[in-house]
């Protein structure tokens, strides 16, 4: 989120100043991103319960998302199915991360 925010804040100023502003904007995007990415992944190491339980308290804004342990979803959906979708939107999220750097490098040395 931190990186989208980033990259539309640098855009409109691209715009308003030269490309090699923009390069710099994805850079520090991607680079957002990946400090971010990485404390999810050293908080899903250390306790996967407790990311679990912080991501939802941060987007339910009631208990609404906490099902008894007989409930068909919890059944069909075990913590392991939570921890391997975690793991695989967390690499997807890197390689973005990633390529947003890739992109920035390279906007800034063709303008230099």
């Amino acid at each position: 989120l931190l990186a989208v925010l980033a990259l539309l804040v640098v855009g409109f100023g691209v715009s308003l100043y030269s490309n090699r502003l923009l390069g710099q904007g994805f850079f520090v995007a991607g680079f957002l991103g990946i400090v971010v990415l990485l404390l999810g992944i050293v908080g899903l190491f250390l306790s996967f319960d407790f990311v679990f339980d912080l991501f939802h308290r941060f987007l339910f804004t009631s208990e609404s998302w906490i099902f008894p342990a007989q409930s068909v979803l919890i059944r069909r959906f075990p913590e392991v199915f939570f921890a391997s979708a975690a793991k695989s939107i967390l690499m997807l999220a890197f390689f973005i991360q990633m390529v947003f750097m890739i992109i920035g490098i390279t906007i800034f040395r063709k303008v230099r």
